[in-house]
């Protein structure tokens, strides 16, 4: 069990074998960032048409402010897009994708503690996959989601 960017062929093969994928992104953000009109949208979704799609979803819904305060205390300069206009617009993509999404998903207010967070997403992960629940409360698992969490905070 491992995560990697989608973006890998290798994730294709794991899930034929049936891995389990842990994936940092995914057709939401494609249509959360690169989507800002209704033709962006369409685009983005005919690109991603072939994506099976995800067994659970957690989505870490972050406030603007929290994101742009963490971003300046992790890096040493911004990218182009994270700027609060932009963010803002990727807040409200993210709010209508996901309202859409009909699938298993867990919203989690990301500006909780890390280990609030990652207690609620190993939660509905074991919920979710029964193919985990025999794995114990461990520190590793913890660890691992944690660690999920903390990169998440990074992008």
């Amino acid at each position: 069990r491992y995560w990697r960017d989608w973006s890998s062929d290798v994730c294709s093969s794991d899930l034929a074998e049936s891995v389990d994928v842990v994936s940092t992104r995914y057709f939401f953000s494609s249509l959360a960032y690169n989507a800002e009109t209704a033709e962006g949208q369409s685009l983005v979704r005919r690109l991603n048409a072939d994506f099976p799609a995800p067994d659970g979803l957690v989505y870490l819904d972050c406030p603007v402010d929290i994101s742009i305060r963490r971003l300046t205390h992790s890096r040493p300069r911004l990218d182009t897009y994270e700027n609060r206009d932009k963010l803002l617009n990727v807040r409200e993509n993210y709010d209508k994708v996901i309202g859409e999404y009909k699938g298993r998903k867990l919203i989690v207010d990301a500006s909780l503690p890390r280990n609030v967070i990652a207690e609620k997403i190993f939660d509905f992960v074991t919920l979710t996959h029964p193919t985990l629940a025999e794995l114990s409360r461990t520190h590793s698992a913890h660890e691992l989601v944690e660690e999920l969490v903390v990169e998440a905070e990074r992008k």
